[in-house]
């Protein structure tokens, strides 16, 4: 009976270990999401002033210093997206554009692929590299 006894108590040991991790777990999500909700807050804060400060209402030096930082950022992530559209538009567009004209089956039965200019035989439907509809 004693080992049973002694089993029941680790087992019962084990299970409040278990019962406190999990409430720990809780307590820091808890803690998280009390944490979120400040940074939040703090944004709404932000925002707001940051928007009285575009209408003109805030006369604070600091504030304003920290406003223009604010621009100067605006100002680059919008230069920084125009360029990576341009980058985009540049890497999306088709390989061998040039070639698009003569993409017309070739001697020997064979033709390029209008998307990514692989050898293909003339009677393909979809290119076999790209997957694009050819012909």
């Amino acid at each position: 009976m004693a080992l049973f006894d002694k089993l029941s108590d680790l087992a019962n040991a084990a299970k409040d270990k278990a019962t406190e991790a999990v409430n720990m777990g809780k307590a820091g999500v808890k803690i998280s999401g009390e944490k979120n909700a400040l940074e939040d807050a703090l944004q709404n804060l932000g925002q707001y002033y940051y928007e009285k400060y575009k209408a003109g209402e805030i006369t604070d030096e600091a504030a304003i210093a920290i406003c223009l930082q604010i621009d100067e950022k605006n100002a680059s992530i919008a230069a920084l997206e125009a360029e990576m559209q341009g980058a985009k538009a540049n890497f999306t567009a088709p390989m061998n554009k040039d070639k698009e004209d003569d993409a017309p089956a070739a001697e020997g039965g064979t033709k390029f692929c209008t998307e990514c200019g692989a050898k293909i035989p003339a009677a393909t439907k979809f290119c076999p590299e790209c997957g694009a509809k050819v012909g």
